[in-house]
């Protein structure tokens, strides 16, 4: 009985080592991709980042790239990690087209919250979608308004500016 029972711990620890080395020799955006998805299910994190960055490293098409950093993005709320690199995830996506409002929601969340404000500004500015920028409705001020129309005048002038109760109002006299 004791002969049967090492026989049959030595294979239960030989299958666990061949089943491991065969996940380890993933060479293929879909095997990557699958075992990235399949840690995730798992709740293994940094399993799942690190395979679906060679996923992301094997990717050839935008569809391939876009599904990839999708679940990098999922991966990486999970995980908890707001940080550059989520950043610089959804910047990604968003220029390979995953016009999804939540990553741009997504985005300038961590772009405030991180008081890049120049980059929260270069966001809303290339944003063209009517939609994603009312969803970032939050995000945009309106201009002050002057008392006075621009233009040249031949004497000096006073002009009044205002903005919403709240904000602070920059401004030169040298454009």
């Amino acid at each position: 009985i004791t002969a049967v029972v090492i026989v049959l711990a030595a294979a239960i620890v030989a299958f666990v080592l061949l089943a491991q080395s065969v996940k380890n020799t993933a060479t293929t955006y879909e095997e990557f991709y699958k075992n990235a998805k399949t840690a995730y299910d798992k709740l293994d994190t940094d399993a799942a980042l690190e395979d679906a960055n060679h996923a992301l490293d094997k990717a050839e098409t935008d569809a391939e790239k876009i599904e990839v950093r999708k679940l990098i993005y999922d991966i990486q709320l999970l995980a908890g990690k707001k940080n550059d690199e989520y950043a610089e995830n959804l910047e990604e996506l968003i220029s390979l087209g995953a016009v999804g409002k939540d990553y741009y929601l997504a985005l300038a969340k961590y772009y405030d919250e991180n008081a890049k404000y120049g980059k929260l500004t270069e966001l809303l500015r290339n944003i063209e979608s009517e939609d994603i920028l009312a969803a970032l409705s939050e995000y945009v001020v309106e201009e002050p308004k002057a008392d006075l129309e621009s233009g040249d005048y031949n004497e000096y002038i006073a002009v009044n500016l205002s903005a919403k109760e709240g904000y602070t109002i920059y401004y030169t006299t040298d454009s």
